[in-house]
Order: C-alpha cells, then sequence, then structure tokens
C-alpha cells in the first residue's frame, strides 16, 4: 500500500478537517500546529514500515474467525486447534518479518 499525504495528516491529526491544493495544506480549526514537510515524510515512512504487520494481523484475525465455533461451549475443541489457535495469537510477537510469516498449519479438526 501507498501512502500519500492526506494519509500523514489524519494519523498525525486525527479528525483534522483540511484542504490540500497542490503543495498547500490548510488546516481548518485545529489547536496544533500544521505538520511540515518532513514530519509529513517520517509519517508516511512510519506508516508504511508498519503496515507489514497491520497485514499480519489482519489475516491472523481472518483465520481466527475461522475457527471461533470451535470456541462455542457446545464444541469440543481439541489440543491441536487449541494450539493453532494459540500459534495464531503469539505470530505478531514471533515473527522476524511481518512480511513472510510461517504460518502455522490448520489441523483438520
Amino acid at each position: 500500500m501507498t501512502f500519500k499525504i492526506h494519509d500523514a495528516l489524519d494519523s498525525l491529526r486525527p479528525g483534522a478537517e483540511y484542504v490540500i491544493r497542490g503543495d498547500v495544506i490548510e488546516l481548518y480549526q485545529h489547536a496544533d500546529p500544521q505538520p511540515t514537510a518532513d514530519e509529513l515524510q517520517a509519517e508516511i515512512n512510519r506508516l508504511e514500515a508498519a503496515q507489514p504487520l497491520v497485514e499480519l494481523r489482519e489475516e491472523r484475525n481472518r483465520r481466527l474467525a475461522e475457527t471461533d465455533y470451535f470456541a462455542n461451549t457446545d464444541v469440543t475443541m481439541s489440543d491441536a486447534m487449541r494450539d493453532y489457535r494459540q500459534a495464531l495469537r503469539d505470530l505478531p510477537a514471533n515473527t522476524a518479518d511481518p512480511s513472510a510469516p510461517t504460518w502455522p498449519t490448520k489441523p483438520t479438526a
């Protein structure tokens, strides 16, 4: 994903109203000063660096949701499924490169 100036502004000044006209940014009714070009670029860089972990967590959450029915009280969850779900939960903390995670293998039941 490529981030733009408006993404950096939304991140740096949540809820701020602004208009971007070419290279000119006009912030309306916001107590904080307008970010500098360097601050905006630094925020774009931070957002881009964080994106692989965001995407990893989204996919992890999708995979957890696929197996949520095993957590119902009327379903017996196998040890393998419990371990799989725990490995998914631990994945963000245990992954050195979020852009290339090693996904745990989903058990058959």
